[in-house]
């Protein structure tokens, strides 16, 4: 497996084990996965739009991967329809 597969993974892992919602940190992860934090950004995104997770963010997908801080958490829910 690839550290993106393991990643993702690992991210859908973490939201089920909470039930509802995760804080990820994607600065931690891409130190474990050795992968860049774009990268982490970008899976989450992946993520996102399969509608496997609801990613929390202000900011539109794109500017979530390009221009979000280093080391910020991210908070991540299971969509509704799976949550049940």
């Amino acid at each position: 497996m690839s550290p993106t597969e393991l990643l993702s993974r690992e991210i859908l892992r973490l939201v089920r084990v909470t039930q509802r919602s995760a804080f990820i940190s994607p600065g931690r992860l891409s130190a474990f996965y050795h992968i860049s934090e774009k990268c982490v950004r970008q899976e989450l995104v992946k993520l996102a739009q399969e509608n496997r997770i609801r990613l929390r963010s202000s900011q539109s997908h794109e500017e979530f991967v390009a221009q979000a801080q280093e080391g910020m958490l991210v908070r991540v829910d299971l969509p509704d329809e799976v949550a049940r």
